[in-house]
């Protein structure tokens, strides 16, 4: 009796487990459209490859998650396919999916309504999935509102982010302009407003002379350098195009004179050092690591460009390979000392067998990130437990 009770008891758990996962539609797209035009409801779909990591985790974690079943299973009629396979690539053309995974809501009219570009825990997915369903943040909701007339600053703010989360990079330049216009220019740079003046700079042109006027100003910022280097080298980036396609070192030697008389001695020869990296890795196919090796120490002054490239190079085994990550590394924390640069450089001291040191600095990580609330904290706080 006791084993029948036991077998009921684990039958009914495994039902239970059955219907809290995300319930996927099966069947054509065309189909699916029809059945939440006759319900009323939004259908989310899940725009995967199969080779895709983040996407993997997903369905093995957060599609599982009883939570999230609940929520989406109630809410919306869930689907998913491969952009890669069958209906996929007509799809994916049709809804500019070109990031995995892309996360679309649709309403029940079979109009695209909101998405997102990128992984999410199940918190985030549910809370992704209300903001689909509310019209104050809602991107075609925004949509509207903002052809209707709507610029008021704190709108516009919105929009900005919505269309940042879902990765429209088609419209975000058009708005970050626009909200830029909404304000005194002499405020355009101000810290507050440097993620506009960054996308806003892919348009307007007068930006360009106004960040090199304000260069000493921008510096200051939390990662002013990459948003300072990133507009310079942005101007460029319409002519280096066909210069490099065309293999013209003619005029790739004039374009890096220009940059010399463009953007002064010292921002030129920088920009140019990052071009040669460019053109070695992408014309010449070879010298790539010499000239980045010369970008990066004598050049470069981005924190987050470094941290790239210790990345890169901290990959692998090798320990001259991790020794020169380090010192990427560790030229980043100089430029500035954060719970990244800090991790970065703990990870690297632990590979080359530093313990001591490597203890030292996700220690004083882990005091900055848990001042400021930094996502890396749980990361340097499992590091540290990993270093005893």
């Amino acid at each position: 009796m006791k084993k029948i009770i036991v077998l009921v008891i684990a039958s009914f758990m495994t039902l239970q487990l059955v219907h809290a996962q995300m319930k996927f539609e099966e069947g054509k797209w065309d189909e699916v459209v029809a059945k939440a035009k006759k319900t009323k409801k939004y259908i989310f779909v899940d725009a995967y490859a199969e080779w895709c990591g983040p996407c993997k985790t997903m369905a093995k974690s957060v599609f599982t998650d009883a939570k999230v079943g609940e929520f989406f299973n109630q809410k919306y009629i869930n689907y998913k396919f491969d952009m890669e396979k069958g209906e996929g690539p007509k799809f994916a053309g049709k809804y500019g999916v070109q990031a995995y995974p892309t996360l679309l809501f649709f309403n029940e009219n079979g109009e695209i309504a909101h998405r997102a570009v990128g992984g999410r825990d199940a918190n985030g997915f549910i809370e992704l999935g209300e903001s689909a369903l509310n019209p104050d943040k809602q991107i075609l909701s925004l949509e509207n509102k903002f052809k209707k007339g709507e610029k008021s600053k704190e709108f516009m703010k919105k929009y900005f982010d919505a269309l940042q989360e879902a990765g429209d990079e088609a419209k975000i330049p058009e708005i970050a302009e626009k909200f830029l216009a909404g304000i005194p220019e002499k405020k355009w740079i101000e810290e507050e407003n440097s993620e506009y003046l960054f996308h806003a700079s892919k348009k307007n042109a007068k930006i360009l002379p106004l960040i090199m006027t304000n260069r000493d100003k921008i510096m200051k910022w939390n990662m002013g350098a990459n948003r300072y280097n990133t507009i310079l080298f942005n101007s460029i980036l319409e002519e280096l195009s066909p210069i490099f396609q065309a293999k013209d070192n003619a005029k790739y030697a004039s374009l890096k004179e220009s940059n010399l008389k463009k953007f002064g001695a010292n921002d030129g020869k920088k920009t140019n050092a990052k071009l040669d990296v460019l053109h070695a890795r992408y014309v010449e196919g070879k010298g790539f690591e010499e000239k980045l090796d010369i970008y990066a120490n004598q050049y470069c002054d981005d924190w987050v460009e470094l941290i790239d490239f210790s990345n890169m190079y901290g990959q692998g085994e090798d320990k001259t390979v991790l020794e020169k990550a380090l010192k990427f590394s560790e030229k980043a924390e100089k430029l500035d000392q954060n719970p990244t640069t800090l991790y970065a450089t703990a990870m690297l001291l632990k590979r080359l067998d530093n313990k001591p040191k490597a203890r030292e600095k996700a220690k004083k990580g882990l005091e900055i990130a848990k001042k400021t609330k930094h996502n890396l904290e749980k990361s340097l706080e499992i590091l540290l437990t990993e270093l005893k």
